[in-house]
């Protein structure tokens, strides 16, 4: 199943499933270096997480393996963000190693197509309070996030932003993203 260090095979990278952001920032770094890998679909992250200790796989993109990381099972080889992620920051980016690709993982709120503005309001300005608590940003930074906050318009435009960067992406490598 591995590529390892043989050039003439592709490297095969581990993904929680088709589509995934894990599988795409696979196709994104395979199309930016002109290297020929393979997605490896598991069924979640952690049968992949376990397959990439072992060495089954070759990498994996994830943003769940830090306590991995501060074991020593695993290593970051790089981010996929536009500066150095605060938790690892000795960890180069994809930029800086010459890659052009980029990609964010985000978590925010939604509500369905139609809510009253009034209500979209509410529970934008109860989200702002809480991610301002202490206890909330101590669990968030614990775990990795980086808290960002502000209006529903400013999420709003980076959805549409990360809904056409990977709608490009399905286009690219003939994948029907929804």
């Amino acid at each position: 199943m591995k590529g390892g260090n043989d050039p003439s095979k592709s490297l095969n990278y581990g993904s929680p499933g088709p589509g995934n952001t894990s599988h795409l920032i696979g196709l994104m770094l395979s199309q930016a270096g002109k290297t020929p890998m393979q997605a490896v679909h598991y069924r979640g992250e952690a049968p992949m997480i376990q397959d990439l200790i072992s060495g089954q796989i070759d990498f994996a993109a994830s943003n769940i393996i830090r306590t991995h990381v501060e074991a020593g099972t695993l290593r970051v080889l790089a981010t996929t963000g536009d500066k150095r992620w605060f938790a690892f920051p000795d960890a180069p980016t994809l930029k800086e190693l010459g890659y052009t690709a980029e990609y964010y993982a985000w978590s925010g709120f939604v509500a369905p197509a139609g809510t009253p503005q009034a209500i979209v309001d509410r529970i934008n300005k109860s989200a702002n309070i809480a991610l301002a608590e202490q206890d909330v940003i101590k669990a968030l930074t614990a775990n990795g996030f980086e808290i960002v906050g502000g209006k529903p318009e400013i999420f709003a435009k980076a959805m549409t932003t990360y809904i056409n960067d990977v709608s490009e992406i399905g286009r690219k490598n003939n994948l029907a993203i929804d």
